[in-house]
């Protein structure tokens, strides 16, 4: 199986996670290149990492390709606690929500820093304010696993602080609790061993 990413994209990575933790092996094709950018717009109109290529098998987005993984492994143990809780999708989906503003308000930064006083972009920072605000809470209430039997959406949420305080994108200090989490699963190798290089 073939990843068209990047070290650096906290999607690739939680891709990377899944994928060694269910021994699947997978080649990282990286689209950093003008090369990799060329072959990434060849396999999908949308233009975004991750894409697995598995033989003739395309599979887009994250969440598509860990199911696309668990189902070639047999297994689905990684999200069974999304399966069984509203309380845990709705978890998932705002890491996702602060994860993606952050993201474009990174990139509009870095393209043009004076347009950082747009509407959309200061609505797209209070986003992320209040998905991390309230992400932090649901951590301060036992919301993330903190042990060896850890699920999606702890994988979500680490690689997404990480990739925040990577870029220096989101001030994770402010919310102790969730920098406590991620110094916590970063020591597993599988953490460890998919950090963001450039």
């Amino acid at each position: 199986m073939i990843l068209f990413g990047t070290t650096t994209s906290p999607y690739v990575r939680r891709v990377r996670i899944v994928a060694s933790m269910l021994d699947i092996p997978l080649e990282l094709q990286s689209t950093a290149t003008a090369e990799g950018q060329k072959k990434l717009r060849e396999l999908t109109p949308i233009w975004k990492v991750p894409v697995l290529l598995d033989g003739e098998q395309l599979v887009f987005d994250s969440h598509a390709i860990i199911d696309y993984l668990q189902d070639s492994a047999g297994s689905h143990a990684l999200d069974q606690k999304l399966k069984s809780s509203i309380d845990a999708i709705n978890q998932l989906t705002v890491i996702d929500g602060a994860l993606d503003s952050a993201i474009n308000v990174f990139y509009f930064r870095k393209d043009d820093s004076t347009v950082c006083t747009l509407p959309y972009l200061k609505k797209q920072e209070e986003r992320v304010v209040a998905a991390m605000s309230w992400l932090e809470q649901q951590c301060i209430k036992g919301a993330f696993e903190q042990s060896s039997s850890f699920g999606l959406k702890e994988i979500a949420m680490v690689s997404t602080l990480d990739w925040m305080k990577f870029r220096d994108a989101y001030p994770i200090i402010n919310h102790p609790s969730l920098c406590k989490l991620a110094k916590f699963f970063n020591v597993f190798p599988v953490f460890e061993s998919t950090q963001a290089i450039e």
